[in-house]
């Protein structure tokens, strides 16, 4: 199960959306995860999704903060919506959350397969510990508090949760567990015993992927934040895969071409 999750609609959503669908359809099932506190959604006619709200959200049972914006709470637990998701559609072994501002310069069914065989129950970027990134900002926002060497931290823009793991997390929250989801997830996943994984840097590195922009565009690698409003991401991205596919179609062509000469010539004989 891919969830694809946005709290707006716009162009370059739709679209990644769509190519979503018609990358991984026949193999993965992909479902618009949207944020409809606002109220602002409007089905189209194709695409599957499911809509949550801040009230979805509290129904569960999960704590919320009251001194802060419906939009902060949910980018604090990045992890809520694909819970909600899943105590009502729990029948799948994993669960991925792609955010609107996450692209992959390629096939984006290339990037799942990479993972098909493994058997975490919990990926994401940048899994660290306090030893090996003391300055985090998000170290002990979590309560009950756990031991600074038995934290585990993450990056939340492309995850991927077991069926375990969410079975897990949902009853922490439901007996208090609370905190910034980058914290609270895995050092929760980590401390049940369960296994945790990074993504790897086949997938993404520090100049494609990053909390406030990337640097370099990488065909086969994961870009965050991508907001699709230059025409470069286009030119540099979108364009170069399109010319690699162009050239291969080509190099076959002329390859067939060359071996029918062959056949020919052998059959004149």
């Amino acid at each position: 199960m891919i969830l694809f999750s946005s709290h707006f609609i716009s162009s370059p959503v739709t679209h990644e959306l769509l190519k979503l669908e018609r990358s991984c359809a026949g193999n993965y099932e992909v479902v618009f995860l949207y944020d409809n506190t606002r109220g602002d959604f409007k089905p189209a006619a194709k695409g599957k999704y499911h809509l949550f709200t801040l009230e979805s959200i509290a129904a569960a049972g999960y704590p919320l903060d009251k001194n802060v914006s419906p939009a902060e709470n949910l980018w604090h637990h990045c992890d809520y919506p694909v819970l909600d998701y899943y105590l009502k559609n729990s029948a799948f072994d994993y669960y991925w959350k792609v955010e609107f501002d996450v692209r992959f310069v390629g096939e984006w069914s290339d990037f799942f397969d990479r993972f098909a065989h493994d058997e975490s129950d919990f990926l994401a970027t940048e899994i660290k510990t306090y030893h090996s990134s003391p300055r985090w900002f998000w170290w002990d926002r979590l309560t009950p508090r756990v031991p600074l060497d038995r934290q585990v931290g993450c990056f939340f823009p492309v995850t991927r949760f077991s069926r375990n793991a969410l079975q897990v997390v949902h009853q922490a929250y439901r007996s208090g567990a609370e905190g910034h989801c980058e914290v609270v997830v895995p050092t929760i996943l980590k401390n049940a015993g369960l296994s945790i994984n990074d993504l790897g840097d086949k997938s993404y590195d520090r100049s494609t992927f990053g909390w406030d922009r990337y640097y370099r565009i990488k065909k086969g690698y994961l870009h965050h934040p991508v907001k699709n409003k230059r025409l470069g991401w286009v030119l540099t991205s979108a364009l170069p895969v399109f010319v690699d596919n162009l050239k291969r179609k080509i190099m076959l062509r002329a390859r067939i071409r060359k071996a029918l000469k062959i056949v020919s010539r052998w059959i004149r004989r």
